[in-house]
């Protein structure tokens, strides 16, 4: 497997070297590892050591659990008003993650169902028989 070259990438799309290409994209556009992986058609573990050899400091990897959800009373509420996975679409996070943060970061426990009340039956009245009637 052949090295890349990354000074005659860098140069072909306009850098004068790949340390500058990298802080463009990385740093300046704010791309993801993942988005530049896909962009060069290499590994997100070879756009890592790129960065890496080229003084470029990769950020902290996130995920769906790195989401950051704000406002936490709000957020409560709405779930509970909406259901988990409305909300969740809405902010477009998996409703794992949400389900994560509000119950276990929070300390929070899943309220169990509220119990229905069955409705008692009333007996019905025992009628008498009418005295008259039988006459």
């Amino acid at each position: 497997m052949s090295a890349i070259d990354w000074s005659e990438i860098s140069q072909a799309l306009g850098f004068a070297g790949p340390k500058e290409m990298w802080r463009d994209f990385y740093i300046k556009r704010e791309m993801s590892i993942g988005q530049l992986a896909k962009r060069f058609a290499v590994s997100p573990n070879v756009v890592r050591d790129a960065l890496i050899k080229w003084e470029v400091v990769p950020r902290g990897r996130g995920g769906a659990n790195n989401v950051k959800i704000l406002d936490l009373v709000r957020l409560q509420k709405d779930v509970d008003t909406r259901g988990i996975t409305s909300v969740a679409r809405e902010l477009d996070v998996d409703p794992t993650t949400l389900y994560k943060r509000l119950y276990y970061k929070r300390g929070l426990k899943k309220q169990p169902p509220k119990p229905v009340e069955a409705e008692t039956a009333t007996p019905d009245p025992v009628q008498e028989p009418d005295p008259d009637e039988n006459r």
